[in-house]
């Protein structure tokens, strides 16, 4: 288990050192709200985040709407951030928009399913009576990859209290235990959190990718490597060059042994060759979502 923490606009960083030392070991920042980045955009956090070595990922706060067109504003500024540091999580509450459980429910399908054809693993935010109404376990269930980040405050003291059981308690990858938790280098109170997995996207664990089709993390505005996406689309490309070269050294070598081909011819089919290689097709990569 790793302590963490998550913030927006509300939360005023003032020495970046300090949240590190205090034992913060990961954090979410609000990216996106709806349709559209948030009214204060995630760039000083992620950026004062990885000045420290702290892993730091996003959140999309849902509103009402398509639930694939916001998925991809999501993707697109967790790509031009590069906020991959942990797995990206959908924020869908009872909190200046009323969702029936069903509305959560079909919206939180729609959206994790999309995020999940570009990242391994996902997470879905909310609190414990949202969970429940939203039939939390039946979508971990319906997207695999996907994990709860479960919010219950009990007194809401600043320490861990008890966390009930629950329908997706084998699906949950941290606790946001308090609202009122004090960090030092933060000035305001701050959600704290405890994680009950590692949420690093770069952990062993998540090398294996699942229907990588594009070029990249999501072939939206790519900022950041590729990771396993590139490997994959890298080495098709090599095989089909390789074969390609072989052949050429074949037709050069049956040629030579035959002693049928003159200095200048040899020339020739090298680079009309070279040419056929350059040729072979690198595009490997699936459609970009439009």
């Amino acid at each position: 288990m790793a302590r963490g923490i998550d913030i927006y606009r509300y939360q005023t960083v003032n020495d970046w050192n300090a949240v590190r030392n205090a034992g913060v070991q990961f954090i979410w920042v609000k990216l996106t709200d709806g349709k559209g980045p948030a009214i204060v955009k995630g760039d000083n956090q992620v950026r004062g985040a990885k000045s420290v070595g702290i892993p730091i990922g996003g959140y999309h706060f849902a509103q009402h709407g398509d639930p694939v067109q916001q998925a991809r504003v999501f993707l697109g500024e967790l790509n031009r951030l590069g906020a991959w540091g942990i797995i990206p999580a959908l924020d869908i509450e009872n909190s200046g928009v009323l969702w029936t459980g069903q509305q959560a429910h079909d919206f939180s399908v729609g959206f994790l399913t999309e995020l999940r054809r570009f990242v391994p693993r996902v997470a879905l935010y909310a609190n414990t009576s949202e969970l429940r109404a939203m039939r939390a376990a039946e979508i971990c269930a319906k997207v695999p990859g996907t994990f709860v980040w479960e919010a219950n405050y009990g007194p809401n003291n600043g320490r861990m209290n008890t966390l009930p059981s629950n329908a997706w308690n084998k699906y949950r990858c941290a606790w946001q235990f308090t609202s009122v938790g004090r960090v030092p280098g933060i000035i305001e109170n701050t959600d704290i959190n405890e994680s009950y997995m590692d949420l690093r996207l770069e952990a062993e664990a998540d090398m294996e990718w699942n229907d990588v089709e594009t070029h990249g993390r999501t072939g939206l505005k790519m900022a950041v490597g590729d990771f396993i996406g590139e490997i994959k689309n890298d080495t098709s490309v090599l095989i089909k060059m390789a074969q390609a070269q072989d052949a050429v050294i074949n037709k050069l070598v049956d040629l030579v042994a035959a002693d049928d081909v003159t200095a200048d011819e040899m020339k020739v089919i090298i680079r009309e060759a070279m040419a056929e290689v350059v040729t072979v097709d690198v595009r490997v990569t699936g459609p970009a979502p439009s």
